[in-house]
């Protein structure tokens, strides 16, 4: 996958530099508190960023103006052409569109170059923050 750019974002491929920015909002409590995994130590992250930069799983969703990392999308490919869809943000960009942003930007991108046909998205119930529920295409 070459680089999905929309009108404020970069989607692409992580990268073992990451790190650091992945650990700013993996170390955050309030990010992952509805995520299956804890907070993130600084060398968690740098294992993490290196394990995603080879997961086509994973895409790092980073600003068009300054490149910087402010969270990720999540699509991997199950069965009869199903994905699953999942995203985390830094808390410092949440509630600016973003995510919606990025997510309907790779929606169409599994839909027109990955042969996707179908794309779930699955939500803690306990998760009450706007837009945590993938609003951004429902």
């Amino acid at each position: 996958m070459e680089k999905i750019i929309t009108d404020r974002l970069i989607i692409r491929r992580f990268d073992q530099n990451d790190w650091q920015d992945l650990y700013e909002y993996l170390s955050d409590e309030e990010v992952v508190k509805y995520e299956p995994y804890d907070i993130f130590s600084e060398e968690q992250a740098k294992e993490e960023a290196a394990k995603r930069s080879k997961d086509e799983s994973f895409y790092a969703v980073c600003l068009k103006e300054n490149r910087k990392l402010i969270g990720n999308l999540y699509l991997c490919k199950g069965y009869f052409d199903t994905w699953e869809l999942g995203y985390v943000f830094n808390r410092k960009y949440q509630g600016k569109g973003y995510a919606t942003e990025g997510v309907k930007a790779l929606l169409d991108y599994a839909f027109t170059h990955l042969g996707a046909r179908r794309i779930i998205a699955m939500c803690n119930p306990q998760n009450e923050v706007p837009g945590s529920y993938l609003n951004a295409y429902i």
